[in-house]
């Protein structure tokens, strides 16, 4: 493109449509507003062989969805935001601008969270403050979500709130849009909900007087919903949608048969987690899960599709769940499919390779990805293949961290398979020995079979695990992520800390003391709910009973087995605080 000039001209267009021509010695580019022409920036970006452009002599293109959005929570639990400096936040937000993002969600300083994050380089409202102007700046939809947490039956609770949003509010330089949840966090009655939420409305518009207010209906059980729904009969004037998202007891179909198109309705999905999450992987193999636990770097282009295409129908649009960078891919599709709902897996992932890597032999690594996880890590012999797909990738110069994001995920991933197989090896030697007790006793076969869970792990494992905390340290320095609890400052094993994997049973005889993965002490983990030590087994499943207790003994004198499902067959554990949910769609944001 050496000689070619761009040109930006003003037309009489659609607020987000652009047109591009080019000829051998110019790029034309007419839109109307500044975001529309972030857009044309971007899909030129996306459409750059290094600097050989590869396109027709006219495009024209206007997004399918009103409301593509993501969010960034600038809160100690993020798994990256929380250290970012204001420069960096603008540059990602301007990223999520050149994908076809309009509206930027901030999660306020408010949440269910540490008021601050050790790492954090400036006060959370401090920051808000920056970027929202950023974003306003951008031409782009400045939203906030602003849980209720203060217990509003209390005499002068709401009072309270209020005031703390005028407050807040008053600070910002933008504000297009509030996103108040039901629940997740928070557990504000709709009786007192909608009251609450309009006192909050008419304040903000005292500022803001076009901003939207937008509610959700999670955290509801069965009541709650029908109360939720009474309210919504009413149809209040000030309130300018419903969003559906994580933690919610009914499905998108159910919320668009009741809400019967009185409001708009939007999707809040989660595309950061891949366990006691919305989105769950189906069938996750146990090594993996235990390892790399709830927000791993998890592309996922052939699910996301399919969530894409369930969710989307009778919808305005969505603002992504996110807790970091580790699900990048994920919310680039979704920016990418609100822009065209038709795009391939494919297509996006060539798109990324053109506008973050620079080579295109990245294009097949996502899918190749979320093939690894797919069945027996033991016997899935494409994860070597994948670790050396990723290794042939050459970034180019101007590469950002994202290439080290899928680095360390094929890395981890090929840990995890030859651990694994090492761990069954030994396991097998070791009860092979044990059978041999009639013949050589019963000391000599327990010596044996300690021996054989003694061995070295194979020669294979040590440079992996140098290279994944070498990848780890260099995302902690390019992007911020924290995968370490001591090494990063994590703020807890399951936000992302993965970087040292913990030994699977089949490797000790006996129950692993100390330190877990992230460094922490699991004497000192919080609790978990109840709803997460229930056993598989109770009475329409095989076994005796509920129960909360670890090492409950079914019928069959065997130790329950223990999985997140919080709701089996429509049944919720009587005694679980959390809110009711369908299997799959159970827990979000904390």
């Amino acid at each position: 493109m050496a000689g070619v000039a761009i040109r930006f001209t003003p037309a009489r267009m659609a607020p987000e449509a652009f047109a591009i021509t080019t000829s051998r010695r110019a790029i034309t580019i007419r839109a109307a507003t500044t975001r529309a022409r972030l857009y044309a920036a971007g899909w030129l970006l996306r459409h750059l062989d290094d600097l050989t452009l590869t396109a027709p002599t006219h495009v024209g293109e206007a997004p399918a969805m009103p409301i593509r959005g993501t969010q960034i929570g600038y809160r100690a639990k993020n798994n990256s935001y929380d250290a970012w400096t204001v420069a960096m936040l603008t540059r990602r937000i301007e990223d999520f601008a050149l994908l076809g993002g309009n509206r930027i969600q901030f999660v306020a300083p408010v949440s269910d969270d540490a008021a601050t994050s050790p790492l954090s380089p400036l006060p959370a409202t401090e920051t808000l403050i920056a970027v929202a102007r950023a974003t306003h700046r951008l031409g782009l939809d400045v939203a906030l979500f602003y849980p209720l947490l203060r217990d509003y039956a209390q005499p002068g609770s709401a009072d309270a709130e209020v005031a703390d949003v005028a407050t807040l509010v008053t600070k910002l330089p933008a504000l297009d849009a509030l996103y108040i949840p039901g629940g997740d966090p928070g557990h504000t009655a709709p009786d007192r909900l909608f009251p609450l939420a309009r006192r909050i409305a008419g304040t903000l518009r005292k500022r803001f007087a076009s901003a939207e207010v937008l509610l959700s209906t999670q955290g509801f059980g069965a009541a709650g919903l029908d109360a939720f729904h009474a309210q919504l009969a009413g149809k209040p004037r000030w309130l300018s949608a419903i969003f559906v998202g994580p933690q919610t007891r009914d499905g998108i179909a159910a919320h668009r048969r009741r809400i019967a198109g009185r409001y708009p309705i939007e999707t809040y999905p989660d595309t950061a987690h891949t366990m006691h999450a919305q989105f769950p992987i189906p069938d996750w193999h146990p090594a993996f899960a235990l390892t790399q636990g709830r927000e791993p770097v998890n592309p996922r282009p052939a699910a996301t599709t399919r969530i894409f295409d369930h969710l989307a129908p009778g919808t305005r649009g969505f603002v992504t769940y996110s807790e970091g960078v580790n699900d990048d891919w994920n919310v680039t599709q979704w920016f990418r499919l609100g822009w065209n709902p038709a795009t391939p897996a494919g297509e996006v992932a060539r798109e990324y390779a053109r506008m973050f890597v620079g080579d295109m032999a990245f294009a097949a690594v996502p899918l190749a990805l979320e093939t690894n996880w797919r069945g027996d890590p033991s016997n899935n012999a494409g994860i070597d293949a994948t670790l050396r797909l990723v290794d042939a990738v050459r970034p180019a110069r101007w590469a950002d961290w994202r290439i080290d994001l899928y680095r360390y995920r094929a890395t981890y991933d090929a840990l995890v398979r030859h651990r694994l197989i090492a761990a069954r090896a030994a396991q097998g030697e070791a009860l092979w020995t044990l059978r041999q007790a009639p013949a050589t006793g019963a000391g000599p076969a327990a010596v044996a079979a300690r021996f054989a869970y003694a061995r070295p792990e194979p020669a294979i494992v040590a440079p992996l695990r140098a290279d994944l905390t070498i990848i780890a340290d260099r995302l902690w320095r390019r992007a911020r992520m924290q995968l370490s609890v001591p090494r990063h400052g994590a703020s807890h094993w399951e936000r992302g800390a993965e970087s040292r994997p913990r030994r699977y049973p089949a490797q000790r005889p006996h129950r692993r003391r100390g330190r877990d993965r992230a460094g922490a002490d699991p004497a000192r983990r919080r609790r978990p709910p109840l709803c997460h030590r229930r056993p598989v087994a109770h009475p329409r499943h095989g076994a005796v009973r509920r129960s909360g207790r670890l090492g409950r003994r079914t019928a069959s004198g065997a130790r329950a087995r223990l999985r997140c499902r919080p709701a089996i067959d429509g049944k919720r554990d009587r005694r679980c605080r959390r809110p009711y949910s369908r299997p799959g769609v159970a827990h979000g944001r904390s």
